[in-house]
């Protein structure tokens, strides 16, 4: 007779912390929605990955430096995030950006030659 409210206290302990980490979770992974955008974020060459998701993080693109690094990690990229300027259209989640910054879709710049200059 006692094992039936143990096992019903052990089954709501349970769901009850399934239903919290779901709600971090989620909160977690949503972007930033009060940043403006677009962002362009510049990422030197021999920034640790560490100092990469704090500038995220600053900037407003992703929500958690702690998040973004733990991603970066199970997914192996952490050692493929690559240098240079980077601009962010909208807000995105970190497995994007992180995706963004390892297939290295840099930002395109525009450069204007005047006829008669050379380089």
């Amino acid at each position: 007779m006692n094992l039936l409210p143990r096992n019903k206290l052990l089954f709501f302990g349970v769901f009850l912390l399934f239903v919290l980490l779901a709600i971090n979770y989620w909160f977690s992974l949503r972007p930033p929605s009060q940043t403006l955008f677009p962002k362009t974020v510049m990422i030197r060459k021999g920034m640790s990955l560490r100092a990469i998701s704090s500038l995220l993080e600053q900037e407003g693109i992703i929500r958690s430096r702690t998040l973004f690094i733990g991603i970066a990690n199970l997914t192996g990229k952490k050692n493929k995030v690559k240098s240079g300027e980077y601009e962010f259209l909208s807000p995105s989640h970190p497995w994007e950006v992180l995706d963004t910054i390892e297939k290295k879709k840099k930002k395109r710049s525009q450069v204007t030659i005047v006829e008669g200059y050379t380089l």
